[in-house]
């Protein structure tokens, strides 16, 4: 992309971003921004919307990137995920991220948002990098409050939409979850007006009531003053 048509679209990126934000992410945990290192792509495709995410976040900010996360004690109520990189380079980037979090102690029940700074050529697109991203996070950390933010379609150069995907249970063809099958198209941001076109839900919970023949398997760790083991009880 160009320089300007770069600069505009994390201008509007982070416009969407924010709003999610405010709305969305809890204000007395940290969010924690994820983005590739130096190495992987050019620094100005990140720096500007690191930026201004780190200024302009209502939570406190953790800055990290694939090679190694910040040492801290903080448990952040939310991540933002950014990556870049035409075609598949865009999920070798997502992969190597997901890889620097997998070990972390995440938490599991936070709202994520992944995204990218390239712009997708068609709905077709959106729905690809939507798809392929949220299956990696789902199958790597489990985290199920996530959405993605997708650069849409531009009209003679211009960025006049942010798609905003999810997924629900009762779409998905693998009944036991074991991978994402579906995703959809929830909503959109309309950078001109700076607000979504349907206004609905962006994190709506996600209820199982029927296992439908799947194990669940549960594991715990001791964690005083909630969870003690005593013999065979816990």
């Amino acid at each position: 992309l160009r320089h300007d048509t770069m600069s505009t679209l994390v201008e509007k990126l982070s416009e969407c971003i924010l709003e999610i934000a405010d709305k969305y992410f809890t204000q007395i945990r940290p969010t924690e921004v994820f983005f590739p290192a130096k190495k992987l792509s050019p620094e100005i495709y990140f720096s500007p919307l690191v930026q201004i995410l780190h200024q302009r976040l209502n939570q406190p900010v953790i800055i990290s990137d694939n090679r190694k996360r910040p040492l801290h004690k903080l448990n952040p109520g939310s991540y933002i995920l950014i990556t870049s990189g035409e075609g598949e380079l865009k999920h070798d980037t997502t992969y190597k991220i997901l890889q620097a979090m997998v070990d972390l102690s995440l938490n599991l029940s936070a709202n994520l948002i992944i995204t990218t700074t390239d712009i997708q050529k068609s709905r077709n697109e959106e729905y690809y990098f939507a798809g392929i991203s949220m299956d990696m996070i789902w199958q790597e950390l489990q985290i199920a409050d996530m959405i993605a933010v997708v650069p849409g379609t531009s009209t003679r150069g211009q960025i006049d939409r942010f798609g905003v995907y999810n997924w629900t249970p009762e779409k998905q063809e693998d009944v036991c979850f074991k991978a994402l099958t579906h995703v959809e198209l929830i909503d959109s941001w309309i950078p001109e007006r700076k607000a979504f076109l349907n206004n609905v839900t962006l994190y709506p919970k996600k209820k199982i009531t029927d296992m439908r023949g799947c194990v669940l398997h549960a594991a715990y760790t001791p964690y005083a003053p909630l969870v003690f083991r005593k013999k065979q009880y816990i």
